[in-house]
Formats: structure tokens, sequence, C-alpha cells
């Protein structure tokens, strides 16, 4: 921690370790000088923070559900879903994930 006398600045470091796990936290910040006048507290958040440590998702549904098909074409639906940051990219393909599709 830093001080200052007289209209100078004070700046302050911590650490912080979420303990609610994935999710956004919020922080806020006040002051008070040396004759005791404090700042009242922001309402809205000063700074927000986000974790994400969990993978997103993927799901493929057939012809809105077939186990199986005769026709050559088929409708696929696409769902990802990823709650904390959001899905930025996807790509899927005929045979194992992770292969030589491109990235969308």
């Amino acid at each position: 921690m830093r001080g200052g006398l007289n209209g100078t600045s004070f700046q302050s470091g911590m650490s912080f370790t979420p303990t609610d796990g994935d999710g956004f936290y919020e922080f806020k910040a006040w002051a008070r000088d040396a004759a005791n006048n404090t700042e009242l507290p922001s309402v809205l958040p000063e700074a927000i923070a986000g974790l994400d440590t969990t993978n997103p998702t993927g799901s493929i549904v057939i012809n809105g559900g077939d186990e199986f098909t005769i026709n050559s074409n088929v409708t696929l639906d696409l769902t990802y879903v990823d709650q904390t940051s959001g899905v930025a990219m996807v790509r899927f393909g005929e045979d194992t994930i992770g292969g030589d599709e491109p990235w969308e």
C-alpha cells in the first residue's frame, strides 16, 4: 500500500481468489481522507472481472431427432452453449471432432 498527503494519491493492491467459481465478480472502491470524510460508494461497480474455467458444450440433432434416415439430404440443428464468456467459434464434421474441420 502507498499513501499520500495534501491532495496526493493513494494506491493499493490486493489479491482476489474467486470463491463462488465461474461467473462475474464486481468490485467497488471508496476512500476516507485524514479529516474522516468518506466517499459515498458507487451504485455501479467500478470494475468487473469474469472467470470462465468451464468448457463450452455442443450438440447436433439430425432431422428434428431422427435416429436414422434414408435421405441423402438432412437438416442439422446445431446448438452451442457457454454460460459465462459465450461461444466464440464452432466446428463440426462427419467424423472425430477436433479433426481438420475449420473453425467458424
